[in-house]
């Protein structure tokens, strides 16, 4: 059986969600990155140059390493180099972290988690609103783009000793055209493998769909390239309406269809949570919570087991709780 890599996602730092960061956003009426620093004033953008220096640090690093953390999975905007406003740049930042994995030993994985246009209206992607992706005059020329940001971190990075991959677009839309996703998945690989070598993996988002995309952009015609499918039982209705107990049963379901996908390529769980709907833990107290939460984790480790890697999220919120790994880790080992 393979050896799963375990990872760490660095959610809302150099891309902004007012969820894991409320204080930063407090007073502001953002409700993204785009609206935080579209007119932002003088101390507005001395916050986010503090939260950027804070939020993530060596040390921070050092702590993954030292608890058994191999890898981080890295969310980028395409204003990551600071040419496109009104957003801020956060290379050096990147530039740390980079130097900071190589130094504790842990590989990175890039990911473009905010693209122009916004590949599916989500605050996460730094701009709430249109999909840009799904506009037939503005297609085109956001894929264009985002080529171009794929290109640049590739080139930046090829030679890094800790670069794992580079992924080339977070949950877009399931309402961008199928055709128009595997294009640019497509030529986001040609440009990856163009910079980089063949050991640096290319990583694509299923967007929720593992079995509808398990066999695109396959060997042995494009070698190095990764599924990635997010995990989460907490949105829709059928799974609010789940116990613990259901919750359990469906990821162990899960872990089949993951190993069958699992024989013939790479892949891996990008995101996942111990998270659950309010409606699913309905008359637990704050002790079965907390083992409800326990049990429910190492029910997906055990059914991640068979994929090449998987990144929990996320490391860190303000609030604590089940979204946030090192509360979780500091009140249960057992991470």
């Amino acid at each position: 059986m393979k050896q799963v890599m375990r990872g760490m996602n660095l959610g809302g730092w150099l891309v902004l969600e007012p969820w894991i960061t409320p204080s930063l956003f407090r007073n502001t009426g953002a409700e993204d990155e785009f609206g935080f620093c579209d007119g932002a004033d003088v101390q507005r953008l001395k916050k986010l140059k503090q939260h950027h220096k804070t939020w993530i640090q060596r040390e921070d690093f050092r702590w993954l390493a030292q608890h058994g953390y191999q890898a981080v999975r890295i969310p980028v905007g395409y204003w990551i180099f600071g040419d496109a406003k009104p957003y801020t740049g956060a290379l050096s930042y990147l530039d740390s972290a980079m130097a900071w994995a190589e130094e504790f030993g842990l590989k990175v994985l890039i990911c473009l988690h905010g693209a122009p246009g916004s590949q599916n209206g989500e605050m996460h992607s730094g701009h709430k609103g249109d999909v840009g992706w799904t506009d037939e005059t503005k297609a085109d020329d956001c894929a264009k783009q985002a080529l171009q940001t794929i290109q640049r971190l590739a080139q930046r990075y090829a030679e890094h000793p800790s670069l794992l991959g580079i992924e080339l677009l977070n949950e877009p839309s399931p309402l961008i055209p199928r055709r128009r996703l595997k294009k640019y998945y497509k030529q986001g690989y040609k440009v990856v493998r163009q910079e980089c070598g063949k050991d640096i993996w290319v990583v694509f988002s299923d967007r929720f769909e593992p079995h509808r995309w398990q066999w695109q952009l396959h060997w042995p015609r494009r070698s190095g390239v990764v599924q990635d499918n997010h995990h989460y039982q907490i949105y829709t209705a059928a799974d609010k309406a789940l116990d613990v107990a259901g919750h359990i049963a469906k990821v162990r379901r899960f872990g089949w269809t993951l190993r069958l996908i699992g024989w013939h390529r790479k892949v891996i769980i990008g995101e996942w949570s111990a998270a659950l709907d309010p409606q699913s833990l309905a008359g637990l107290d704050d002790k079965a919570k907390h083992e409800a939460y326990r049990q429910y984790t190492q029910a997906q480790i055990e059914a991640f087991k068979t994929a090449d890697a998987w990144f929990y999220w996320t490391y860190r919120t303000e609030g604590g709780g089940p979204w946030s790994m090192r509360d979780t880790i500091q009140q249960d080992t057992s991470m």
